[in-house]
């Protein structure tokens, strides 16, 4: 079976990679972690929506910062995270 295009595009995203092989793992959702199994088990909706919740979440954190610090390192995680994010809801959300 080969690995659909969303799926290695959500692994490349760090927030999605550890939801799927640690968040998901412990919880008991996936047993391996594996893109594999992620691409067996989840359909494009639920990758979609999950990209869209931690997108929200990462706004959110995003947007409790005082001022614009590009060299604060919290900053620019969540700066880069949310532009990556955005960019996979665009990109998936259209189809």
């Amino acid at each position: 079976m080969q690995v659909r295009k969303i799926v290695k595009d959500a692994f490349k995203i760090y927030e999605l990679n550890s939801q799927f092989t640690e968040i998901d793992l412990e919880d008991g959702r996936l047993e391996k972690g594996t893109i594999e199994e992620v691409n067996e088990k989840y359909d494009d909706a639920h990758i979609l929506s999950e990209a869209r919740h931690k997108l929200e979440v990462n706004k959110s954190e995003l947007d409790s910062f005082n001022f614009v610090d590009p060299d604060d390192e919290d900053y620019a995680f969540y700066y880069k995270t949310v532009r990556q994010l955005q960019r996979f809801v665009n990109k998936w959300g259209a189809k």
